[in-house]
């Protein structure tokens, strides 16, 4: 027995698009590396729902932060010239954290 027909205003139609190849390549990479399919991301990208969150840049943030906090910590003593590059690592990593909880709460 066959499955019932979507109402018609559910059901997925072929769709056709005219971009350059470099516009496209660059959809297509994009969807990749969020792991959907371009139909996926293209629906994401123009939806109000929340978008596909790209876990693995979410860890990488905090990876990226967790070294950060240890560079800087280990670096709180020894001298006057590392003070400037103490402060400029503080800014990067309230940055990052700023981004990550941006993306874990959109």
């Amino acid at each position: 027995m066959a499955r019932p027909r979507k109402p018609k205003n559910q059901s997925a139609k072929r769709r056709e698009i005219y971009l350059p190849d470099a516009e496209w390549q660059m959809i297509k990479d994009s969807a990749a590396d969020l792991g959907v399919s371009v139909s996926q991301f293209l629906l994401a990208a123009v939806s109000k729902n929340k978008p596909y969150l790209p876990m693995h840049l979410i860890q990488e943030l905090g990876v990226i932060g967790a070294a950060l906090d240890r560079l800087s910590h280990q670096n709180v003593h020894r001298g006057h010239e590392t003070i400037a590059m103490l402060a400029e690592l503080v800014r990067i990593e309230n940055a990052l954290t700023k981004i990550a909880d941006r993306i874990t709460t959109s």
